[in-house]
């Protein structure tokens, strides 16, 4: 029988020295002259219609460079890829509500509604974190609260309120898979078993929060792009989407994540 040497061996890791000493970096650590630093102006509803906007106090502050409403990022910037994984794509047209995925138009910054809690509505640039944090407090958002979806099952009845109008039921993916005669297969077993699971929900909780720097990169006019992301392929992909650019002139970086 062939044993393999790693089996119940002890590995040095060879990253934890840089990491519990403090050598390491991260995207937070990044230093640049003439950085920027930006911060967002989130709903504190779950679903609401955005009536109005005022920026022009924020604009005013001490510090700020710029602040962005999504009409106005869009000059500059197109939708998010859709889809998971990379599948699917962004449509300027309403979704075709019968499809396995119905993918809507997102924009970086929520427009005309709220759908989550948190969602990012007004991007505020400053010279640095705290002048931001103070301007985006003097961002005024007129909000129309609407009904939440918050259950999974109650989502998909009729008289729900949508997340996204042109989807019904609020179905974001359908997909089924047969093979053989399912039919016949029970019943002709001799037990049959009906069963109802719940599964709790489940997400990564890093240490680091997400964080994000680029830097223009004169050389390819393009951008050079920090990410705590462990995927900087894909991330290059959907930045040279977004903003109209060839994925030979985006270079992302993933540090220590």
């Amino acid at each position: 029988m062939v044993r393999s040497a790693m089996i119940g061996a002890r590995v040095r890791r060879k990253e934890d020295p840089r990491l519990i000493t403090g050598s390491s970096m991260y995207v937070d650590d990044l230093q640049m002259s003439g950085m920027l630093h930006v911060v967002f102006v989130r709903s504190p509803y779950a679903h609401a219609l955005i009536k109005g906007i005022d920026t022009s106090a924020a604009a005013a502050a001490p510090g700020v460079v710029a602040v962005y409403t999504s009409e106005q990022l869009a000059e500059f910037c197109g939708p998010m890829p859709g889809g998971a994984g990379g599948e699917g794509a962004p449509m300027e047209e309403e979704p075709d509500a019968d499809a396995p995925i119905p993918v809507p138009t997102t924009w970086p910054l929520a427009r005309g509604k709220a759908r989550w809690a948190g969602e990012p509505i007004v991007a505020v640039v400053a010279e640095s974190v705290a002048q931001a944090t103070d301007a985006a407090e003097l961002v005024e958002i007129d909000y129309e609260e609407l009904r939440a979806v918050v259950d999974i099952e109650a989502a998909q009845r009729g008289g729900s309120p949508l997340v996204w109008d042109s989807i019904a039921h609020n179905v974001g993916i359908r997909y089924s898979r047969a093979r053989g005669d399912t039919d016949k297969a029970f019943a002709d077993a001799a037990w049959t078993i009906k069963q109802r699971i719940r599964s709790q929900r489940v997400l990564p909780t890093p240490m680091e929060g997400r964080v994000t720097a680029a830097a223009p990169d004169p050389l390819t006019n393009g951008l050079t792009v920090w990410a705590s992301n462990q995927a900087p392929h894909w991330v290059r992909r959907d930045v040279a989407r977004q903003l109209g650019l060839s994925e030979s002139s985006v270079r992302v970086i993933a540090p220590e994540v």
